[in-house]
């Protein structure tokens, strides 16, 4: 089983779009808008509960509320480098 780095930040950035930093340095954009048709992620289409975005407790991925995450391997391997973009302004 691949092991995946653990995600230290999210922020929302606009609708639909993450920005998310791993525990191995790397800077990543993710975005939901393939989600968005499938329940429950319909649910982000709301830009005020998108913003809400928290990481897990252990880094293991990323939640909304009970019902709404993403794991880490999703965030990691379904999402494109930043390169010259500063995270976490």
């Amino acid at each position: 089983m691949k092991k995946y780095p653990k995600v230290i930040k999210v922020k929302a950035i606009s609708p639909l779009a993450l920005e998310i930093l791993f525990e191995n340095g790397e800077q990543k954009l993710y975005n939901v808008s393939k989600l968005i048709n499938l329940y429950p992620f319909d649910k982000l289409t709301d830009y005020n509960f998108f913003k809400q975005v928290k990481v897990d407790e252990n880094g293991y991925g990323i939640y909304w509320d009970d019902n709404l995450d993403l794991a880490e391997s999703e965030l990691f391997e379904n999402s494109i480098a930043i390169s010259s973009i500063e995270l976490m302004r």
